[in-house]
């Protein structure tokens, strides 16, 4: 007589193990999706960042570009019917003609940073018509920039004294008192911007840009 042996019962789970086995499977889930929300705003957090420092750094740039670019524009002053250089500045605002524009082009256009509403600076750029663009200027809102820096001026310019040149630092720069000190219409040789990071101090930066169009004087 042959014996067939019946195959081994499959023994299944139970179900506590079911629940146990459930259980570390979504602590196991609820860890990853935590480290993975921490690296995800991490990341997030440095792009803006890095975002932040990319926009800041290339509106500090197009700055030093303008003023580079800085044009020895002239306007009739009908006060004392006198022409002057359309170039006026202090330790928080900057006013000036430049070849330099936002976008494509290349007409002269007028430049304008003062204090902003929120902090940094209030930029404004309008085309350089005929005449005194001061008005206009008035007209403009504006838009503001560098919102998380203090931004300071302070203008450079050569002396001749006695034969021999001397540089001298200033915070502001008005052509009319040097045409009524000195009875000549200038431009300074030089800025220096100053801008500081009110959150990071590592951020903070100085540029000195050269005014070409002085060395005309």
């Amino acid at each position: 007589m042959i014996r067939i042996n019946s195959p081994a019962r499959t023994r299944g789970f139970t179900l506590l193990e079911l629940l146990i086995a459930l259980a570390l499977s979504t602590m196991v889930m609820v860890t990853l999706a935590a480290g993975m929300y921490v690296v995800t705003q991490d990341w997030q957090r440095t792009g803006n960042r890095l975002e932040t420092m990319l926009d800041d750094g290339l509106i500090m740039l197009q700055l030093e570009r303008a003023l580079e670019g800085t044009f020895p524009y002239t306007y009739l002053n009908r006060d004392d019917n006198k022409r002057l250089i359309f170039f006026e500045g202090d330790d928080q605002s900057l006013t000036w003609v430049s070849t330099v524009s936002l976008g494509e082009g290349s007409h002269l256009n007028v430049w304008s940073l003062s204090e902003g509403r929120d902090g940094g600076l209030n930029l404004k750029v309008i085309p350089a018509y005929a005449g005194d663009p001061t008005e206009r200027l008035e007209e403009t809102e504006g838009t503001d920039i560098l919102t998380d820096y203090r931004v300071r001026f302070e203008y450079v310019y050569i002396e001749n004294n006695v034969g021999e040149d001397q540089t001298k630092w200033v915070e502001d720069w008005s052509i009319a008192d040097w045409e009524a000190s000195r009875g000549q219409a200038r431009l300074p040789n030089g800025v220096r911007l100053v801008f500081e990071n009110q959150e990071e101090s590592d951020l903070s930066a100085e540029v000195i840009v050269p005014i070409f169009a002085a060395a005309d004087q």
